[in-house]
């Protein structure tokens, strides 16, 4: 009969996303948001890996690593991102972020009045 030492397996939970990016942001075109997305997690085991994608599941280019500062936008409408966190242990399930939303909208306008033409802060003339 040949035996061998006990071996002993140390079994952790799955990762979990422990920070998440923030939900919404709005900025004007030209706009970026202030500071950069940013996940964390905690559970699991090995090295981390990330990657940001596009709300439409679009990985976007050189995006790997814990935060991701969009460029600014030049066209209004709504963006969406979200993180994956993959982790390098055995088994480990990939954590994925909330979804981050970034409304991206005109600049207002300023119009002459009939007291004068006044540009405030903020404002493009059209």
């Amino acid at each position: 009969m040949i035996t061998s030492a006990p071996v002993l397996v140390n079994v952790v939970a799955d990762p979990v996303i422990s920070l998440e990016p923030l939900a919404t942001d709005t900025l004007c075109v030209g706009g970026s948001p202030y500071l950069p997305l940013e996940v964390g997690y905690e559970e699991g085991t090995g090295t981390a890996t990330y990657q940001w994608f596009l709300g439409d599941g679009t990985a976007i280019g050189g995006a790997t690593a814990s935060t991701y500062l969009p460029p600014s936008y030049a066209t209004p409408g709504t963006y969406q991102y979200y993180a994956e966190v993959t982790l390098s242990g055995s088994g480990c399930d990939v954590a994925n972020s909330d979804t981050v939303e970034v409304i991206v909208v005109d600049d207002p306008d300023c119009y002459a009045s009939t007291f004068g033409c006044e540009l405030l802060p903020g404002c493009r003339f059209r």
